[in-house]
């Protein structure tokens, strides 16, 4: 299984030390990378901890998404990708956003690599079979029907690590729907929006201030 770098530990982030956590549960900082047992990354506990346990398909996302950044480039960011694919299509299809599901769906459905997703210790196969027939199903039917999407996690140490994961934060592994407060299932609505806004606000004056300077340089070579 190829190696995960170490990463800078992120604060915001549940359980997020920044190393990797092997088969066994040791921790091994980016030193130490010539282990040859599988590993995987702090994120993808957490987000299976989170997809399974508090069922909020927004944070995986958040997780996810945060370390599908950092590894852009790398041969598994498109695995990356489609777990917060799914993560959010799960968020629309909860809410019954039939429009932003089924787009989220199509995307997963042509982005998956089963190969790919065996390495991080799923049943890539299974996963996207389960993926496919979910979208013929949404295809034939006048409305999405909101179902929990199991995600086949063939290693036995990642389900483990999971798990522990899950019942460290208190959480029941496979909380049932009914035992989900309004602010999971409507969590973008209760998001502080504050960084979002400060980055389009800072890309809009860096958007104006190039254009000024563009106009500038315009009017400087025709005197």
């Amino acid at each position: 299984m190829p190696g995960f770098r170490k990463k800078d530990a992120d604060p915001h982030r549940i359980g997020y030390s920044g190393y990797i956590v092997t088969e066994g549960g040791g921790r091994y900082s980016g030193s130490s990378m010539n282990v040859k047992q599988p590993v995987y990354p702090e994120p993808l506990i957490d987000y299976l901890a989170e997809y399974y346990g508090s069922r909020d398909f927004f944070e995986c996302h958040e997780i996810m998404e945060h370390y599908w950044k950092e590894e852009k480039g790398s041969p598994l960011e498109g695995s990356w990708l489609v777990l917060i694919r799914i993560a959010v299509l799960q968020y629309h299809a909860r809410r019954g956003n039939r429009a932003g599901a089924a787009k989220l769906l199509r995307k997963a459905v042509r982005e998956i690599d089963p190969a790919r997703m065996d390495e991080i210790g799923f049943d890539g196969a299974r996963l996207k079979a389960e993926l496919e027939a979910l979208e013929r199903r949404w295809n034939r039917e006048d409305d999405i029907a909101y179902a929990e999407l199991e995600l086949p996690i063939r290693s036995p140490s990642l389900l483990r690590l999971a798990q522990e994961r899950c019942a460290a934060q208190g959480w029941t592994w496979g909380t049932p729907l009914e035992r989900l407060n309004d602010g999971i299932v409507n969590r973008h609505l209760l998001r502080d929006r504050t960084e979002v806004i400060e980055e389009r606000e800072n890309a809009a004056r860096s958007k104006a201030e190039l254009r000024d300077r563009t106009n500038e340089e315009k009017g400087t070579s025709s005197q």
